[in-house]
């Protein structure tokens, strides 16, 4: 709310601005004029964990609440708040790459370098499928499944209508999580070294 004197309304978090806020940090509900997600990350970013502030995204991307083209936005607009570049930092996994890579990607090239398992062929299309990881003399695909883009429910089944397609063309399937891959990625090369490639 624009204006100075600090008003209490039980139940609310009341934030003032000198200025008129952005039409863009704002949302409306039930006609009440509420921080957006965006504003709101920035505004809790400020005060909060960087555990609370991925709890906090995790819900909005779960929720579909999260547009990255309108948070950059934001980002942009509030460059010099206090907790920007914390939020970045907790941001970092969704944010767009120009090489389009996802930490996760970065992660499972550096842990083939150098071992006896042979390079895959990398983000190759299969009958319109985009597959990470693909070995054609195995006919095996690996797929890594970072969080910001495997969290919904919608995408987890397109990842299994994905699965049965490339298994109909002879095609197995092995999906390495962000947090398989953080706790036992040996084990991810002993499976991947399990199926001949």
């Amino acid at each position: 709310m624009p204006g100075s004197r600090a008003l209490r309304r039980d139940g609310l978090v009341v934030h003032r601005s000198g200025l008129e806020p952005d039409p863009a940090d704002l949302a409306n509900h039930n006609g009440l004029r509420v921080s957006s997600v965006p504003q709101m990350l920035i505004e809790q970013a400020r005060h909060e964990s960087l555990a609370e502030l991925d709890r906090l995204i995790t819900e909005a991307v779960r929720k579909r609440l999260l547009d990255l083209a309108v948070t950059e936005a934001a980002l942009g607009r509030h460059a010099r708040r206090p907790g920007v570049a914390n939020l970045k930092h907790a941001l970092r996994d969704y944010r767009p790459r120009r090489d389009r890579k996802s930490d996760l990607e970065r992660a499972f090239d550096r842990l083939l370098a150098g071992t006896d398992i042979p390079e895959p062929q990398r983000n190759v299309i299969i009958d319109g499928w985009e597959i990470d990881c693909y070995w054609p003399v195995a006919r095996l695909a690996v797929e890594l499944d970072g969080r910001p883009y495997h969290v919904a429910v919608r995408d987890l089944e397109r990842d299994r209508i994905k699965d049965a397609k490339l298994l109909r063309k002879g095609i197995r399937t092995m999906r390495v999580t962000d947090m398989r891959f953080r706790l036992d990625p040996e084990g991810v090369l002993a499976d991947i070294r399990a199926l001949p490639t």
